[in-house]
């Protein structure tokens, strides 16, 4: 029984090398597959294709750089960046069919929304801030505005007026042209009841009242309107001074105080927060 054994196991390492050898002679065949002795025993076994490394190469390479990163690390400060990293490493290794959404996980990852200076809620459907940039574009995309209130002197900025168009926003700019273009020129009580008198139409909605930084122009306007809501002036003044923080005007302030709410004409149909 031993030398049959023995001859038995010597038959099958002759015929697993002659297959080895003729594979190499031949240079045919499968290229994913090749034959290995082991223990005597010829046992044939799939090769690994080069193009399936690329998925175990990226997560090693994806580990490697998540292991030291940390959101106290100068280099990446950024925990947002550390948690995609992860993320990615993670769905490569438990979920390869997740690597299609890929490209959607990391714009939900780091893809925040960012609103514009000063950003408020006024009432329901009337927001004030100040001019948006292109990072906040995304953001005031979200609010679908209606109407635009642009209150400050000089022109609004090429890539916002181009958001307009896009957005298909009407732009009312709204200032004091005989007054000039200085930073510290008050606004008329022509633009207050015109900047009033949109408002208080429904149709416009939603809609936004902006200046270049949300603070003074746009806050003399919601001084306004809170009047005509009968707010209190120490209520008005302290919504106003929350915005303008350390650049509050007293001028201004006197302004909201002195102006006469009668002026404006309130439509037959105002909104539900007046």
């Amino acid at each position: 029984k031993k030398r049959l054994g023995q001859s038995r196991s010597l038959r099958l390492w002759e015929e697993g090398t002659r297959r080895a050898r003729e594979r190499r002679e031949s240079g045919g065949g499968e290229k994913s597959n090749r034959c290995c002795v082991l223990g005597g025993f010829g046992v044939q076994y799939a090769q690994p294709r080069s193009s399936s490394l690329a998925p175990s190469l990226l997560l090693l390479l994806l580990l490697i750089l998540t292991v030291p990163v940390s959101p106290r690390s100068p280099s990446l400060r950024s925990s947002s960046l550390c948690s995609t990293t992860y993320l990615v490493s993670l769905s490569l290794l438990f979920f390869p069919p997740f690597v299609l959404l890929l490209p959607h996980t990391m714009a939900n990852a780091t893809g925040h929304l960012i609103p514009p200076v000063n950003f408020g809620l006024v009432e329901e459907n009337v927001y004030r801030c100040g001019q948006p940039y292109a990072v906040n574009f995304p953001f005031i995309e979200r609010l679908r505005l209606r109407t635009i209130i642009y209150l400050a002197p000089d022109d609004p900025s090429p890539q916002f007026l181009s958001f307009i168009d896009d957005q298909e926003i009407d732009l009312h700019h709204i200032t004091a042209e005989d007054r000039g273009y200085g930073p510290w020129n008050q606004l008329s009580e022509e633009v207050i009841i015109t900047a009033c008198h949109l408002l208080l139409d429904a149709h416009n909605f939603p809609m936004a009242v902006m200046c270049n930084r949300g603070r003074h122009r746009t806050g003399t306007v919601v001084g306004c309107l809170r009047k005509l809501q009968r707010w209190n002036l120490t209520s008005i003044f302290e919504e106003y001074r929350r915005y303008a923080g350390s650049k509050v005007r007293l001028m201004n302030e006197q302004f909201i105080e002195l102006f006469d709410v009668d002026l404006i004409n309130v439509p037959e149909d105002p909104p539900d927060w007046l």
